[in-house]
C-alpha cells in the first residue's frame, strides 16, 4: 500500500488510496480512479458555487472602485486591485479580459494616457503597454495565418 504525501502539520495532501487516510476533506465524496494494481481515490476540492458568485461579485466592486479612484487616490486603486487579485488566487476564478486592466508588477489600475502608454507595432501587430513603473505588455492585435 503506498501513502499520500504528508505536511508538516500531519495532515494529508493529494490522493488517497483504497486502504489509506481518511483525507484532507473529510466532508468531500470521492471518485475513483484505477490505475493499475491499486485502486486511487480523488478528492472533490471544488468551491460551492454560491461562493464563487459571491466571490466574483466582489472581484467586480473592487475593480470597479479601483477604476474610479485611479486618477484621484492611485494608492488606494492598487490595493483594491491587490485584493481583487488575492480574491482570484484564492478561489481559483479567473479574471479574463480583466487582467489587462491592470498591472502584473504594480498592480495600477490602467488609464490610458495617465499611468500607461499604449503604442501600436504595425510590423509586429502588437499593441504595446507600458506602465509608469516600466513594466511592458504587448497584445497581438491581428489573427495568425493558419
Amino acid at each position: 500500500m503506498k501513502s499520500a504525501r504528508i505536511r508538516r502539520s500531519g495532515r494529508a495532501v493529494g490522493l488517497e488510496f483504497k486502504h489509506g487516510f481518511a483525507g484532507a476533506n473529510a466532508l468531500s465524496t470521492p471518485s475513483k480512479v484505477s490505475t493499475g494494481p491499486f485502486l486511487l481515490m480523488r478528492i472533490d476540492r471544488r468551491k460551492p458555487e454560491p461562493l464563487l458568485q459571491i466571490v466574483n461579485e466582489r472581484i467586480a466592486i473592487l475593480l470597479s472602485l479601483a477604476e474610479k479612484n485611479a486618477k484621484s487616490r492611485p494608492e488606494r486603486s492598487k490595493r483594491y486591485v491587490r485584493l481583487a487579485r488575492r480574491l482570484a488566487t484564492r478561489y481559483r476564478v479567473k479574471l479574463g479580459k480583466l487582467k489587462w486592466k491592470f498591472c502584473r508588477e504594480c498592480s495600477a489600475f490602467w488609464v490610458p494616457g495617465f499611468n500607461v502608454k499604449v503604442r501600436m507595432r504595425p510590423r509586429e501587430k502588437r499593441v504595446v503597454y507600458t506602465c509608469e513603473c516600466g513594466a511592458e505588455r504587448s497584445a497581438i492585435y491581428a489573427k495568425r495565418k493558419s
